[in-house]
């Protein structure tokens, strides 16, 4: 049985999660759904509030849901055998806290949409329109952007814990 792992480097993380995705015993029906599963972390990290205690914020609600959601969208690339690795930064995982610029972030995940979208009518039907405007390469480049986004969001200091407990909730550990 899949576990979870502590780990500061991203391209572990991407390894845990093609696992994940192989050897899960509830599939989720798709990149489309993984997709909007991402989304909806998303939004969860958007709504909540981390438990407060005097002037430390513990790692609880909101970098658990960022560092879900950022695997939720490495998982959609590895449906797709996405290149992420030629993208993204091995030591993201160890830079200091920037906050997301919510336009870039939002423009990423409107052109990653499309290419999950397209991805989804080529399996369906087979498209001349959505073989041309599929694009993996893409895909890949605005995934990443997310990914990094969501992750250096989550202060330094609790992004590995974050990951660990967002991989303990998806093997049912919690």
């Amino acid at each position: 049985m899949l576990r979870s792992i502590a780990t500061d480097d991203v391209l572990e993380v991407q390894h845990w999660c093609r696992e994940y995705e192989q050897t899960n015993a509830y599939p989720v029906g798709g990149a489309h759904i993984r997709y909007a599963i991402a989304i909806y972390q998303l939004y969860q990290a958007m709504t909540c509030s981390d438990a407060r205690v005097g002037d430390v914020t513990l790692p609880t609600n909101r970098s658990e849901a960022l560092a879900a959601a950022a695997l939720n969208f490495v998982m959609v690339a590895e449906t797709w055998n996405a290149p992420l690795e030629a993208y993204i930064d091995r030591n993201v995982l160890k830079q200091e806290r920037k906050p997301i610029s919510w336009e870039q972030l939002l423009l990423d995940i409107a052109a990653a949409q499309q290419h999950v979208f397209y991805g989804y009518v080529i399996n369906q039907n087979s498209s001349a329109r959505a073989r041309r405007r599929f694009d993996l390469q893409s895909l890949a480049q605005h995934l990443t952007h997310i990914i990094t986004a969501l992750v250096l969001e989550i202060p330094q200091q609790q992004r590995v814990a974050a990951l660990e407990a967002a991989m303990d909730i998806l093997v049912g550990r919690i």
